[in-house]
């Protein structure tokens, strides 16, 4: 066993194949989000993030620690695995799939954030002022 995480642990992995690991999981993230994302929307389409704002209200929690719990659940189970190398149900591609999913929804509820509470942007970076008080259930 200890071998076997050396070898883990150590092995090389070309540039060349790491782009095709990345594009690999775009690809699947992408199919994955199409397939589960009828289940956070709206049930129109209209708003990808209806999912997280409708349960941060019956919460008093805001969408982005609402979706943080969600992404727990993942983030536990690659935990285990890294201590483990193994998994209870899912395989652990599949929860690494579903974290960054959840990490693009997240990117799009910052994104959402930023532009209702009307961030200035400073040199083009996230560390803008932010012209009003931040309210609750953005």
């Amino acid at each position: 066993m200890a071998e076997e995480i050396g070898a883990f642990v150590h092995g090389e992995i070309s540039d060349t194949r790491m782009e095709k690991i990345m594009v690999g999981m775009q690809d699947e993230e992408l199919k994955e989000w199409k397939r589960k994302g009828q289940d956070y929307a709206d049930y129109d389409g209209s708003n990808a993030l209806a999912n997280f704002d409708r349960i941060a209200e019956r919460s008093d929690m805001d969408p982005s620690q609402v979706l943080m719990i969600y992404c727990e659940k993942h983030m536990d189970a690659i935990w285990k695995w890294t201590k483990r190398k193994t998994t209870a149900t899912e395989d652990i591609r599949g929860r690494i799939k579903d974290v960054r999913v959840y990490m693009a929804l997240l990117r799009a509820l910052v994104d959402r954030y930023y532009e209702r509470e009307n961030v200035v942007k400073s040199n083009g970076n996230d560390l803008g002022k932010i012209k009003q008080e931040v309210k609750p259930g953005w």
